[in-house]
């Protein structure tokens, strides 16, 4: 088995369609805005991101909002296969002076959350889910 480039990815992706939505390439800004109201000034505005999209070797997703920490906060065990509501709580989105969206996570407790993308894929492809440390 050998890891699969980002060429061989693409295909996959726009072939089998095992990435909905793809986005071909790594998108590490977005422009806001537009032209202003006298068509004269351009009001838009460029702000760097957390890359997604395809990368070299990968694809980097985005999470919805849909996000929830666990946390022994309350001194419980945290047992993914059997998970207790005292140890999950609601993540708070916060948002930063550009617009940017974020959760801060406690030390000694991780996320489960829901990508944007959605995923289709084939018997003989392995994939490997891998944090940002960002």
């Amino acid at each position: 088995m050998s890891i699969q480039s980002d060429s061989q990815i693409r295909e996959l992706a726009l072939n089998q369609q095992m990435i909905v939505p793809f986005v071909d390439g790594s998108i590490r800004s977005l422009t806001f805005g537009g032209d202003g109201p006298d068509d004269s000034a351009d009001t838009s505005v460029t702000r760097k991101i957390l890359s997604y999209g395809l990368s070299s070797y990968g694809y980097d997703v985005r999470l919805d909002e849909t996000i929830k920490i666990f946390t022994n906060v309350n001194s419980s065990i945290i047992d993914p296969k059997r998970p207790s509501h005292q140890c999950m709580v609601d993540a708070t989105i916060q948002i930063d002076d550009d617009g940017a969206r974020y959760v801060i996570l406690p030390p000694n407790s991780y996320l489960l959350g829901v990508t944007h993308e959605y995923f289709k894929i084939p018997r003989d492809i392995m994939v490997v889910c891998v944090g940002k440390s960002t």
